[in-house]
């Protein structure tokens, strides 16, 4: 049987599947004046990327070395020698009052889970590129994510980011990653 783990280990190397990999990409700056966010940061049982506009984190227990790793296009992770130090990238999420949630499901399905998301943040009428987050969104669906909160700030939610908080199952194992994803307002 084919492990469909969303992190492995093979040969020698973290792996990324091919969901989480595409979703990665798409939350990575692809040119920074900044090294390190054009990395994906492994930390202490967490996988984050940022572009500076979106954040996604996955955290999870695991047991590979941390740095900074450069992510090539089928999935394995290579530590980058030179290293670097990732922003703090839990500085951007907000504290629990000033957030008010917008959608909670049990379940967010492939077929209208981002448009129901989209949907819930243009009812609390938070501004966003929508061209940046649908790809995001669809390919966060297809992880079949659980437990899913949308959430706005409760004062000026059109000024701020919204964030998206789940959990992912690793399909054959009883494994649960936290993910957690930000993109921040559109510019007026």
């Amino acid at each position: 049987m084919k492990d469909k783990s969303l992190v492995k280990k093979k040969f020698g190397h973290i792996h990324l599947a091919i969901p989480l990999r595409k979703l990665f990409a798409l939350c990575m700056a692809k040119e920074s004046t900044r090294y390190a966010i054009a990395r994906l940061s492994v930390g202490k049982n967490e996988f984050v990327v940022s572009n500076g506009r979106q954040l996604f984190a996955l955290l999870m227990e695991h047991e590979f070395e941390q740095g900074l790793y450069f992510v090539t296009r089928d999935g394995y992770c290579l530590l980058d020698a030179e290293g670097g130090e990732f922003p703090k990238w839990r500085n951007v999420l907000p504290k629990t009052e000033q957030v008010k949630t917008v959608l909670d499901k049990g379940y967010l399905g492939e077929e209208y889970g981002a448009s129901e998301v989209t949907y819930e943040l243009h009812r609390a009428d938070n501004y966003f590129d929508i061209n940046m987050a649908m790809p995001v969104l669809q390919q966060l669906v297809k992880l079949q994510p659980e437990k899913v909160k949308v959430q706005v700030f409760t004062k000026e939610p059109e000024n701020h980011a919204f964030i998206i908080r789940g959990e992912l199952v690793q399909p054959g194992k009883d494994v649960k990653a936290e993910f957690i994803y930000v993109q921040m307002p559109v510019n007026k």
